[in-house]
């Protein structure tokens, strides 16, 4: 099921499938993809939510700033407007930043957190290069 939900002033498409414990989803740069095998399987065990970023797919983009740790509070908002408890978060590639910039601010619904080659987080030390090359 496709829907979307009014969050922090805009309105953000989602696909929903399967029941039980919730499992956020966070996509890659493809988008969540839902002609996909990996939407299907996550279902039958857990209550997927998979809404597009800003500017993917039909969603409008984020009027102003649109960084990454404003996906992070909008997800976290999201969340809370789903009343989403003990869930799993899940974040693939650009997706897999945006979550591990929300659990770094909070982790008050999440129980779980799975990254999926998560692009941009910066693991090692300041002078060090966590991507050596591209």
């Amino acid at each position: 099921m496709t829907r979307t939900v009014a969050i922090a002033g805009m309105t953000l498409k989602m696909l929903e499938r399967g029941q039980g414990r919730p499992l956020l989803f966070l996509h890659s740069g493809e988008g969540p993809a839902p002609e996909r095998s990996w939407l299907e399987l996550l279902s039958r065990r857990f209550r997927v939510i998979a809404p597009w970023h800003p500017g993917f797919g039909n969603s409008p983009l984020v009027d102003g700033s649109s960084s990454v740790d404003d996906l992070a509070y909008l997800y976290l908002d999201l969340a809370t407007e789903l009343e989403l408890d003990n869930a799993v978060l899940v974040g693939a590639c650009f997706g897999g930043w945006i979550a591990a910039e929300m659990m770094v601010r909070s982790t008050a619904r999440f129980s779980h957190l799975v990254l999926v080659d998560p692009l941009g987080i910066k693991i090692g030390g300041r002078e060090e290069r966590d991507i050596a090359d591209m």
